[in-house]
């Protein structure tokens, strides 16, 4: 390059050098060196990004950093919402702490809360009640990203959802057997079901209730009550965003599994009938090779039929291919999937719901995901 032309150049790096200093002062100006601008200030030991992370729990000291709200307003630029916010967190808190405001059983079970669950448990000792929040909240924090925080606020996490852990099958029976005397208007032939079961959700989807086994403690066994919690989670999360709408089966079964993806890695739970001998009679684990021998073996549930399906009718190869959906339509773009998800919770059918969030008829929409599924 000649010398001529390197003049401009010079001229215009001296400029940009120049203003330099005054550009970064603006920008971190711009900003609130405590909080970045959210207006929240982290707690270092209550934050669930914090490897510290400690909830509320009944059996703990209350906190004095942030009452256990896991962040607090950054003093010098939180707006009047983020505190009324703050202050009401910190009052629903207290309230646990008194142990009001909790679902009415088990006045003398460990209490434990997180940021958008409480507990109620019997089956575990105190040592571990600080692993059910964490297992519910970060399968919670797939809902939170892929619907975001209005969505979230949306879902009148004030009352959060509930969570009653029970020590062993004859604790449930008990346990029904009060909600049905507090209850007179509930269901009453669903009783006799609900009683061979592990488990129920109810109260207008907001109460989740698991069995503990008695021989709790064994790593295997605690895994295993996490895997529920985490499912549990993302059940309550789908089933009560847009709350007059009606979650189907293959969508709340898919979400809560991916849910507890998301939480632990990998699935354990059914919530179908196990399968027959034959396809799907794998593991929740090994739900992609499920998955794969079903279409190889051309047994995979049609999507227009999976659509249709109650859980009482699903074994283990629609609940993997629920799953296997679920997480196809995600990497198609988390605004195509809530697309699909506001819609069928607005009244749309689901063939429809997919059809018009994809842009393209169902035929080749099962097409597309079966030739991922096969490689994925």
């Amino acid at each position: 390059m000649s010398h001529l032309a390197s003049v401009p150049l010079l001229a215009v790096a001296l400029l940009i050098a120049a203003q330099s200093p005054a550009l970064a002062a603006a920008v971190k100006a711009a900003k609130c060196a405590q909080c970045r601008d959210t207006g929240r200030l982290p707690c270092a030991i209550h934050d669930r990004a914090s490897a510290r992370y400690q909830a509320f729990c009944s059996a703990c000291p209350e906190p004095a950093c942030c009452k256990g709200v896991g962040w607090k307003p950054c003093p010098r630029c939180a707006d009047e919402a983020t505190r009324k916010r703050f202050d009401a967190a910190a009052a629903l808190y207290a309230k646990e702490r008194e142990g009001s405001g909790f679902y009415p059983y088990g006045a003398d079970f460990l209490r434990t809360a997180s940021e958008h669950f409480r507990f109620k448990a019997a089956a575990a000792p105190h040592k571990e009640c600080h692993e059910y929040h964490a297992a519910a909240e970060r399968a919670f924090a797939l809902f939170a990203k892929v619907f975001g925080e209005q969505a979230v606020d949306e879902l009148k996490w004030d009352e959060k959802g509930h969570f009653l852990i029970l020590a062993s099958r004859e604790q449930y029976h008990k346990f029904l057997d009060w909600y049905y005397e507090q209850h007179p208007n509930a269901n009453a032939n669903e009783k006799d079901f609900l009683r061979e079961g592990s488990g129920v959700r109810m109260i207008s989807d907001r109460l989740q209730v698991l069995i503990g086994d008695p021989a709790y403690g064994a790593r295997g066994e605690r895994d295993s009550l996490l895997h529920r919690i985490a499912h549990a989670a993302g059940h309550l999360a789908i089933e009560n965003h847009k709350v007059h709408g009606h979650t189907p089966d293959w969508l709340d079964e898919g979400w809560a599994a991916r849910s507890e993806i998301e939480a632990l890695r990998e699935p354990q739970v059914y919530c179908v009938e196990y399968s027959s001998p034959g396809v799907g009679e794998r593991k929740p684990k090994d739900w992609r090779q499920i998955v794969r021998e079903a279409i190889r073996a051309k047994k995979a549930p049609p999507l227009e039929k999976l659509f249709e399906m109650k859980v009482g009718d699903m074994h283990a190869v629609e609940w993997a291919t629920a799953l296997s959906l679920v997480t196809w339509l995600l990497e198609q773009g988390q605004p195509s999937f809530v697309r699909v998800v506001d819609a069928i919770k607005d009244g749309q059918a689901s063939k429809a719901a997919v059809e018009a969030a994809l842009g393209k008829d169902l035929a080749a929409i099962e097409r597309a995901w079966q030739r991922w599924a096969l490689f994925h």
